[in-house]
């Protein structure tokens, strides 16, 4: 019996800053074939009045799994694209090669990160901003933005920077993962919530940041919309890896967009990958507005 026959689903994920969500529908008819979520339970406990505000992304990682477990097996085998969306501005760091690996039940577990350092985070003061250089971008930089706290761990923690060689979001984190890419990639509207990042040139500040002891080796390649990413390397509970299983990435789309906006973000996907004749690809599948990330996924 073929593993993908029939009609062919979106499985759509959201890893919020609470809770982690996934649901299959049917793109012909726009029905809910399947849903379920799980909170993260990761926050980490912070000394009361503290400016730090993380999460620990092994928590998250394995929310994630439990959630796309419990979908209907029958289903998941009929899934042929992935959506991801999750959490904007913030970062998490990695070591190349060394984050994550299977256990026995082929779930993945992650080991050499960072805490996910959020986009609530207070630790880069207005007085600490004002240190740091003029952005070329359209949007102001501000406390809980990836590079900004990127800028205060190099001047403020340099060793603990340097037991990590890569950073993105949690979701730039999951597809590195699912597709074992070497770099992290991360889309436009990901990238400009970082700062520094020219939306027009479509270029990160790369001089401007260099000049002022950045560590520019943390920036992830940032791609267009509809370009392809990379490969699921093997099957992902019950999701086929050979000749169908394609992996968008997409931020959470418009300002209170809500249930329909996330459909509007899956039918574009489909219609991205019906235009596409090679699958198994991951590809970049945006429709965003960065100026409000506060949506609901289900």
């Amino acid at each position: 019996m073929a593993r993908n026959c029939g009609r062919r689903f979106v499985l759509g994920i959201d890893v919020g800053t609470t809770s982690v969500k996934a649901t299959i529908i049917d793109p012909t008819t726009k029905a809910i074939i399947d849903s379920q979520w799980r909170q993260t339970q990761a926050e980490k406990s912070c000394e009361s009045g503290s400016l730090v505000n993380e999460q620990d992304p092994s928590r998250i990682c394995t929310a994630l799994q439990h959630a796309v477990s419990m979908l209907k097996k029958e289903q998941l085998l009929r899934v042929s694209a992935i959506g991801i969306c999750g959490q904007m501005h913030g970062v998490v760091l990695w070591k190349c090669r060394e984050a994550w690996s299977r256990n026995d039940f082929r779930r993945y577990e992650l080991e050499n990160t960072s805490q996910l350092i959020t986009w609530q985070d207070l630790r880069c003061s207005g007085e600490f901003l004002r240190t740091l250089p003029n952005p070329d971008s359209h949007l102001r930089l501000s406390t809980g933005h990836g590079c900004a706290t990127l800028f205060w761990l190099q001047r403020n923690m340099p060793e603990f920077i340097l037991q990590y060689d890569r950073a993105g979001t949690i979701q730039d984190l999951v597809v590195t993962m699912l597709c074992e890419l070497n770099q992290p990639i991360m889309s436009v509207q990901n990238a400009a919530s970082w700062g520094y990042f020219n939306t027009v040139k479509n270029k990160w500040n790369t001089k401007i940041l260099r000049k002022h002891g950045f560590p520019v080796h943390f920036l992830p390649e940032v791609r267009e919309s509809d370009s392809v990413a990379g490969e699921l390397v093997e099957d992902w509970y019950g999701i086929p890896q050979v000749g169908n299983s394609i992996l968008y990435i997409f931020v959470k789309p418009y300002v209170g967009g809500g249930d329909a906006a996330f459909f509007l973000n899956l039918l574009q996907c489909q219609a991205a990958l019906n235009s596409f004749s090679i699958m198994g690809h991951i590809l970049l599948s945006i429709n965003a507005s960065y100026e409000n990330d506060s949506w609901l996924f289900l």
